[in-house]
């Protein structure tokens, strides 16, 4: 029997869609896995959100607070895709109640907000990581490389666009 994951979502705007659409594929995509996500409770301070997160993604429930969410019994893990500015409260609030945590980034918008959120999960021994995604794309992988070899020249600044369709594929694109 599969290793039930209980997941909360703090935030259902883009990306926390993004990843719902994602934990909802996991066993397709990957049959041998030996846990199920289950998405248990979205938190969203916008009501048509909150109604979303049900009626479309099948949670189990959705509530106005973060607070709420991180404190579950039924919840395992939570996932910050809320605005930035809300990550480090947040965090701080899943670790003090055990979850394991996964934060899009950026986890805070100085240097020293980027620090206070790892000091939460160090003193709780709450397992923790950042969505650095775009690093491993080929895509960036690629430019990297160009920058790097000087095969483009000195780089100052660097637009770049790329496929948006977060988890509409296997190849997550």
């Amino acid at each position: 029997m599969k290793k039930r994951i209980g997941i909360a979502v703090l935030g259902l705007g883009w990306m926390g869609q993004a990843h719902s659409r994602a934990a909802l594929r996991i066993s397709s995509l990957f049959p041998d896995a030996e846990f199920k996500p289950e998405l248990v409770v979205c938190a969203d301070v916008e009501q048509s959100r909150r109604d979303r997160a049900v009626n479309d993604f099948g949670f189990a429930r959705a509530v106005a607070g973060f607070e709420e969410a991180v404190s579950a019994k039924d919840v395992d893990a939570v996932w910050v895709t809320a605005p930035n500015m809300l990550h480090v409260p947040m965090i701080a609030a899943a670790a003090a109640a055990g979850k394991a945590i996964f934060s899009e980034k950026p986890i805070g918008a100085r240097q020293h907000k980027q620090l206070r959120p790892t000091t939460s999960p160090k003193k709780h021994s709450t397992p923790t990581g950042v969505g650095y995604n775009y690093l491993w794309s080929p895509l960036v992988i690629h430019a990297r490389e160009l920058i790097a070899s000087g095969a483009i020249g000195r780089s100052l600044i660097i637009a770049a666009d790329s496929c948006r369709c977060m988890a509409a594929t296997n190849l997550g694109c």
